[in-house]
């Protein structure tokens, strides 16, 4: 979902390197749910006439506290609490310290409350002005305006006046925004976004001071008395009002409905990837971490955008696996070290007819699209190998390519050829969901069959056991025969003898595959390690005919187990403790009897006497 301004400029857009988010990356609650926050914080402080008790006074601190708090969290890097809270147990798992933001909404919301509460006992539940005319009424009651409801007044309109000010200066400053918002990642590609951002941003700005201007002024006439009695049904419905404008004047840039099925329709690429989908993985770049480079400049300015849809939306709903990585903020380190290791940079073992290559067509004489090509070739040709990674969505160029560069020779095949097209149907591209694939023989990309690629569950009669560092050292090697043999960790010696490589261990197949549990029937003709390519954590466990067994971590980051001769059912299941469980079980009771507590400690005390008439 994006707003109706960033649509425009959507296809310029998609392939710069900027994501765009289906809502604002910020939080925001209402103007006047704000002003009522601090409305009500502030009579909290009140020392004469406070319309609130003490034990009221007390919650309203606390959740001024809490709402401090929590801003001052969201300020992340740029300020000291965030480093303190992140040393504590399970806030680590917060990815942005923009999250911090959800608490302090809640606390808005809830001094606001108290701020709605002080507004209707001092104001709006006391007895109608004899005056009916409704000037003389706001003017009668300023005269009799109490000293907070005078500062209130005076420091609204400092506010406002403030506010003002600063939209006047950003407005005169739109020349220098836009050239700031072009040197800071929205130039180039981006040329016509930054004049956008500083339009929406100034009329932000605007739209800011036209609303605290209403609010106050609303809330300055209620402090007068003038919707008292039986008039307060207009302050409410005022109130009521303003917040609901607001509100939706905010989300609307940000909401786009579309419908699912219409969006998520079939294309070739898809269609062959939904089939038995846990026996295969498909990719669309080199690095699962990296841009969505497998594909020479450009063979269509939209390809990138159109794989990460497919990421996160036709993927996931057709159970379609990907080696792709969408985010990881705090890279676990075996995942991380794996990844690195097939990076160029780490001094991949490539291949003798990548190696002739490389060193007679520098970098500079070649377009850098195909050089970098041929130094990524074997070292993410391993990768995709490892991983069971089988399809590759990417310039039809790149079979001839990998053929050439990749031993052995010959391993690759394109499976059909294809182009972008726009689905029928629709008239305006509002986001790469719009866009499809339709088979052309001579399109400028392609769906590629890696048939090298190892397949999700194999039966090995030989296996070798090293440590981490030769592990990764040794699953680079060109020596190195994959289909042949497979490393275990140390961590989890076997007693057992390795076979021969070239000896038939037998067959094994997947007979069910959830995420979360695996069952696979194996027939084994010599001692053998199952291995099952998907990743392993401390988490996972293993039985093999209903017995549990030793979880085998099979070349460096994959799952395992040791499988005597003969058939087996091995099942495996991913099954963490329980002690996050016990975690949230206590918070929940632990909220359950401080509620029980607050609502007995209202029934239980004393009536307050009444309060005096103002």
């Amino acid at each position: 979902m994006i707003s109706g301004r960033e649509r425009k400029s959507f296809n310029k857009s998609k392939n710069s390197g900027v994501q765009l988010r289906h809502t604002g990356s910020g939080e925001y609650a209402g103007l006047l749910v704000c002003l009522l926050g601090v409305f009500g914080l502030a009579n909290s402080f009140r020392t004469k006439d406070s319309p609130y008790s003490l034990l009221e006074r007390r919650s309203v601190w606390f959740w001024g506290c809490a709402a401090l708090f929590s801003l001052m969290a969201a300020w992340g890097q740029h300020f000291f609490v965030f480093r303190l809270v992140y040393e504590l147990p399970y806030l680590t798992n917060i990815r942005s310290p923009m999250k911090f933001m959800h608490p302090l909404n809640i606390s808005l919301i809830i001094l606001s409350g108290y701020g709605l509460e002080a507004l209707h006992r001092r104001y709006l539940a006391a007895p109608a002005a004899k005056n009916s005319k409704f000037s003389a009424t706001v003017m009668a009651g300023m005269k009799k305006l109490a000293s907070f409801d005078k500062k209130w007044a005076i420091g609204c309109v400092i506010a406002i006046l403030a506010s003002a000010a600063a939209y006047l200066i950003l407005a005169s400053s739109r020349a220098d925004l836009v050239e700031y918002l072009n040197n800071n990642g929205f130039g180039g590609g981006l040329s016509d976004l930054a004049p956008q951002i500083a339009s929406f941003s100034i009329s932000e700005v605007g739209d800011y001071v036209i609303y605290l201007t209403i609010s106050a002024g609303l809330i300055f006439l209620i402090l007068t008395g003038a919707f008292s009695g039986r008039k307060a049904v207009y302050a409410w419905t005022g109130l009521a009002a303003i917040m609901i404008c607001d509100l939706a004047r905010a989300d609307a840039p940000w909401i786009r409905y579309f419908n699912y099925k219409e969006k998520y329709t079939m294309n070739p690429v898809v269609d062959v990837l939904r089939q038995t989908p846990w026996e295969h993985r498909v990719v669309s770049r080199f690095s699962p971490m990296g841009g969505y480079d497998l594909a020479l400049s450009p063979v269509d300015q939209n390809f990138a955008a159109l794989c990460h849809w497919w990421l996160e939306n036709d993927y996931p709903y057709n159970d379609i696996e990907s080696l792709e990585i969408d985010q990881a903020p705090r890279m676990p380190p075996l995942d991380g070290s794996y990844i690195n290791n097939f990076a160029v940079h780490s001094g991949a073992d490539l291949s003798p007819a990548a190696i002739q290559w490389a060193s007679t067509h520098p970098r500079e004489t070649e377009p850098k699209g195909i050089w970098n090509w041929v130094v990524q070739c074997t070292a993410s040709a391993r990768l995709w190998e490892l991983t069971n990674t089988r399809y590759i969505f990417a310039d039809a160029r790149l079979a001839d390519v990998l053929n050439n560069f990749v031993m052995p020779t010959n391993s690759f095949r394109t499976l059909f050829r294809m182009s972008m097209a726009q689905k029928p149907g629709v008239e305006t591209v509002e986001d790469a969901g719009d866009y499809t694939v339709v088979t052309n023989s001579d399109g400028p990309l392609a769906l590629i069959e890696y048939k090298n690629a190892l397949p999700r569950t194999k039966l090995y009669s030989n296996w070798q056991i090293e440590d981490d560092a030769a592990t990764l050292q040794t699953l680079m090697s060109q020596a190195f025969d994959p289909h042949k043999t497979v490393i275990v960790s140390t961590n989890i010696p076997l007693s057992e003898k390795p076979g021969s490589p070239d000896a038939d261990a037998g067959t094994a197949a997947i007979t069910h595959y959830q995420s979360k549990h695996v069952v696979l029937e194996a027939d084994a003709k010599t001692p053998a390690v199952l291995l099952l390519n998907d990743r392993t954590s401390e988490w996972w466990r293993a039985w093999v005919d209903g017995k549990s067994a030793p979880l085998l971590r099979c070349n460096y980051i994959m799952q395992g187990v040791f499988l005597p001769v003969g058939h087996h059912t091995v099942e495996f299941r991913f099954q963490p403790p329980l002690t996050f469980l016990y975690v949230s079980s206590a918070g929940l009771v632990l909220g359950v009897l401080l509620g029980g507590f607050v609502i007995y400690s209202h029934f239980r005390r004393e009536p307050e006497p009444p309060a005096k008439k103002l």
